[in-house]
């Protein structure tokens, strides 16, 4: 088995494993798969999955980091990938055994012949899925043969960027390039789409700024791993998640599986996308999470405090300071990612790079 196909088998396998509860329900409902799998001297581990297609409107989002912003499955699968990336690091400070780290002070340093491999059941959403569609046979007549044309993406370009769609007919719909946030019904997302976060994660590393306090090195994707089923074109996805940026140290390869993920969109003629998404991480004794509207599934207005998932950025500052041998103090999540001094660097030049990015400071000014 090739490794395109045996990293998304693994993610399937588990996929399949888990009970009904967040999945779509058969026959009316679909959702994304995505995945996170270590390879370490060719062992294979998944480290995180999840689902989901749903992002929030502005309007929604949480000034305290305790609501998701962004519920893809790519996106979730990331964070729960870091939450992986936290439980070891504490093994680690705790006395005990990582296969991903060892401690060499004052940072954390990566092990060797690691390697981490993104599985996504479908293209990523945004400038990698604005991709030619399949003309028709030639031996059609002329009369009947189709325009060509591009699969659309619900993905908007950014309102003050100089890349906008034409919407024309045809091909000319969409202008390539163009960084992209996110679709969403009514209230606006301010969420970058997929394929623009990914071709962040390549060029600065999946670890994320406050991750690179403590680590020695970035964390790099060797591997983008896309499902069978749906639209797919080696070059044009290539330049979206690593052409546009110009990127040119560790460049992971991108690949096709030939599996075709059970509950994707291409297996059901009339569906809707499904409203939940799950989130598991491989964290000992720890359940996976089922969430709706970037809560836990189930949360009321009661209930508000315990519908933190797992993954949630208020979560993520709290593991970060449990490990930090020094002293921060009342110091907000902004601050923390803003002293993160080489990333940060990285990150502006990576913005110059793809010639505009949004930003939303005002939503990480909290603090535990």
């Amino acid at each position: 088995m090739n490794l395109a196909d045996h990293v998304a088998e693994l993610c399937l396998k588990l996929y399949d494993s888990f009970g009904k509860n967040g999945k779509p329900i058969k026959g009316e409902e679909w959702t994304q798969l995505a995945g996170v799998v270590m390879e370490i001297d060719n062992k294979f581990t998944v480290v995180s999955l999840a689902t989901g297609t749903k992002c929030i409107g502005v309007n929604s989002m949480c000034p305290k980091g305790t609501i998701l912003n962004d519920s893809h499955a790519e996106v979730l699968a990331r964070r729960a990938f870091l939450r992986f990336i936290y439980e070891e690091m504490k093994e680690v400070k705790n006395g005990g055994h990582s296969e991903v780290f060892k401690w060499k002070s004052p940072k954390f340093d990566l092990r060797k012949n690691l390697k981490f491999h993104l599985y996504t059941s479908q293209v990523p959403c945004g400038d990698a899925s604005i991709i030619p569609m399949e003309e028709v046979e030639e031996l059609l007549p002329l009369s009947k043969r189709q325009k060509i044309d591009v699969y659309r993406t619900g993905a908007k370009p950014l309102c003050f960027g100089s890349k906008q769609d034409s919407k024309k007919s045809g091909a000319d719909y969409h202008v390539r390039g163009a960084v992209r946030t996110k679709p969403g019904r009514g209230n606006p997302t301010v969420s970058l789409s997929c394929s623009d976060k990914i071709a962040r994660w390549i060029y600065v590393g999946i670890q994320g700024a406050l991750l690179s306090h403590l680590i020695e090195g970035d964390l790099k994707l060797s591997t983008v791993v896309i499902g069978a089923g749906g639209p797919f074109n080696h070059d044009i996805i290539k330049h979206s998640l690593i052409g546009r940026s110009g990127v040119e140290r560790n460049l992971p390869k991108i690949l096709q599986s030939n599996l075709v993920f059970c509950d994707s969109p291409f297996k059901i003629i009339r569906g809707k996308p499904a409203p939940t998404s799950i989130i598991w991480s491989n964290v000992l004794n720890k359940p996976l999470d089922v969430s709706s509207r970037g809560r836990r599934l189930g949360t009321t207005t009661k209930s508000v405090d315990k519908g933190v998932v797992m993954v949630a950025k208020i979560e993520f500052l709290k593991q970060f300071l449990s490990l930090c041998s020094e002293n921060w103090g009342k110091v907000t999540y902004r601050e923390i990612k803003e002293s993160a001094k080489n990333y940060q660097l990285w990150c502006r030049d990576f913005k110059k790079r793809m010639g505009i990015w949004s930003q939303k400071p005002e939503f990480e000014n909290f603090s535990v």
